[in-house]
């Protein structure tokens, strides 16, 4: 094993190694060094990164091996060259291991963004939710709140927030509910951090009105000014018509009361009015 200065300050003196190959006991995987001499007979040329044994302990070299001839006697040999890349190596398994982590957490957060993303998937389909972007006029209805209305799968939420249009909001209210349902509307987008709550009617796509109760919440920009407004409808109309049903009931009974103690009163009336003519 010839080698220049730098070599002989890096190994020291050449050591014989297994099987008369010197560079074998430089080199962590004794193979590389089979593989650096086959390089003098088939003539490939080798690109490695290898742990290597040297005078100043273990190293990382990337070695080049080439075929070329010996300069005194003409034979082919093995012309290695080698590069100390142990801190460039270093820092590559450190970028390896913080990718590692990296990736293993975009894992993490892309499945719980996943399931996430299935859980509002479900509710809304089962659930009437609003979802109203103000700045960009788009509104959308969950599959839950079309149904809620009797309207078509494809219907275009968007006609809703439409003044003119037969099905739009404002059209599909009952009329004595309008008034009312602006002007929560218009104080729910001055005042975004206060909820949006209303009881109303709306017209279904049989032409039949059903109570809802809206509960609502806006997003606002840094300036205050609402950007966007999500909620839940609910169906309330068997409510309506339990506390109709109570308050007619009431109602009677204080009419039967009322009726009652009339008589009572006009009886006694009718038994003095007797008993003097008596």
């Amino acid at each position: 094993l010839a080698q220049n200065p730098a070599a002989f300050a890096c190994y020291g003196p050449a050591r014989p190694g297994i099987n008369g190959n010197d560079m074998a006991s430089r080199l962590k995987d004794p193979n590389v060094a089979v593989q650096l001499l086959e390089t003098a007979t088939n003539g490939k040329s080798l690109d490695l990164e290898q742990l290597v044994w040297t005078q100043n302990g273990a190293r990382v070299h990337r070695i080049l091996a080439r075929r070329g001839r010996d300069p005194i006697t003409g034979a082919f040999a093995t012309i290695i060259s080698e590069e100390d890349v142990t801190q460039q190596n270093a820092l590559q398994l450190q970028m390896q291991t913080l990718n590692g982590q990296l990736e293993r957490k975009v894992e993490d957060r892309t499945r719980r963004l996943d399931t996430s993303e299935e859980r509002y998937a479900l509710a809304t389909q089962s659930a009437a939710v609003w979802d109203w972007d103000l700045e960009q006029s788009h509104l959308y209805l969950s599959p839950g709140f079309l149904q809620a209305l009797e309207l078509e799968p494809d219907f275009d939420a968007d006609t809703f927030l439409d003044r003119t249009a037969e099905n739009g909001a404002l059209k599909t209210l009952h009329p004595e509910d309008v008034a009312s349902f602006k002007a929560e509307m218009t104080r729910h987008l001055q005042e975004p951090d206060v909820p949006f709550r209303q009881e109303f009617r709306l017209k279904t796509g049989s032409g039949d009105y059903r109570w809802f109760y809206a509960l609502g919440k806006s997003i606002a920009d840094p300036n205050g000014r609402a950007t966007r407004s999500a909620g839940i409808l609910t169906d309330i109309t068997e409510r309506k018509d339990l506390e109709a049903s109570l308050l007619a009931a009431h109602r009677s009974d204080a009419i039967g009361q009322i009726s009652g103690g009339i008589a009572h009163d006009f009886n006694n009336l009718l038994t003095v009015i007797l008993g003097n003519a008596e």
